[in-house]
């Protein structure tokens, strides 16, 4: 049976890294704060940069003979993801045999949508590396790990249990407690440090979007328009691919609008307002922009 590593690279290998020396080259632009230098990487600089976390990915991958597939938002670019992670130091015998589907949805659809189309009949044992938890679906394969550090000594022995328990594609049911509050304050050690913060507890629901329209003594003054341009204006100005939204399908008014700016039709969310009404997925391609680009979504 196959192992895999589902990939995540921004806050697992690609982390905010300080010296008291100058990086390598960094398009986003090293950070220099008296004695010290601060770096990132994209993309384009065709590395990542924190080398330490890739040699805990090399160890990963010979201990468990997992192979790699790339579930972050850098498979947008793979033909340099893989130029980028041996640049970094993965070895060259470790396979990267593909990347999960860019559907829109959270990050656990993306990666079961991949197993699905690869493995119908039986699942393979594998293990989710990655700094967000939105993993609808496979959160008992999750390694979580912190933006602070990345992917380290904790996370790799996390990892290596996942993949070393021969789960042969079936799955543990957890009963969820209703009742049950977490602390108010978060702890985490590492090394001996320990790190805490206040837990967050911020409800994000279709209430947020509530307050983002224009009044209605103010419609018929182009509001929407104008705002519409900006945002466009932005989108080009930052070098973006592409701009998504989503629209109740009864507001035709919108619908038009959007439409006159050259937004099409992508998709549906059956019954996503208020369980009753649809909404329609649109994209604009900003098809005159050049490389490094992304996307970016106005829900």
């Amino acid at each position: 049976m196959d192992k895999l590593i589902f990939l995540d690279i921004d806050g697992v290998l690609n982390t905010l890294m300080i010296s008291d020396q100058p990086f390598e080259e960094s398009e986003r632009g090293q950070i220099a704060r008296g004695r010290f230098y601060f770096d990132l990487c994209s993309p384009s600089d065709k590395r990542v940069s924190n080398k330490q976390a890739v040699m805990w990915l090399n160890k990963l991958c010979l201990d468990s003979g997992a192979k790699i597939v790339i579930s972050s938002t850098w498979r947008a670019h793979m033909e340099v993801v893989e130029e980028s992670l041996r640049n970094s130091g993965l070895f060259p015998e470790i396979e990267i045999i593909g990347a999960t589907p860019r559907l829109g949805e959270r990050r656990g659809v993306e990666i079961l949508a991949w197993l699905d189309k690869h493995y119908p009949d039986k699942k393979p044992d594998y293990v989710i590396l990655d700094d967000d938890n939105d993993m609808d679906g496979c959160m008992e394969h999750l390694v979580l790990c912190g933006v602070d550090h990345g992917f380290g000594y904790t996370e790799y022995y996390k990892a290596l249990e996942i993949l070393k328990t021969k789960r042969n594609g079936s799955y543990n049911i957890i009963e969820i407690d209703p009742d049950y509050v977490p602390e108010s304050i978060e702890r985490k050690q590492v090394f001996g440090i320990t790190f805490e913060q206040g837990r967050n507890n911020f409800k994000i629901d279709y209430s947020l979007l509530t307050n983002i329209v224009t009044k209605k003594d103010k419609r018929g003054n182009h509001i929407g328009t104008k705002m519409l341009e900006a945002i466009i204006q932005l989108a080009k100005s930052k070098n973006l691919k592409s701009i998504t939204l989503e629209v109740n399908e009864h507001n035709e008014t919108a619908i038009r609008l959007y439409k006159k700016y050259n937004f099409i039709e992508v998709g549906k969310r059956t019954k996503y307002y208020n369980n009753t009404d649809d909404a329609i997925i649109m994209t604009l391609e900003l098809t005159c922009l050049g490389t490094g680009q992304k996307q970016v979504n106005l829900n």
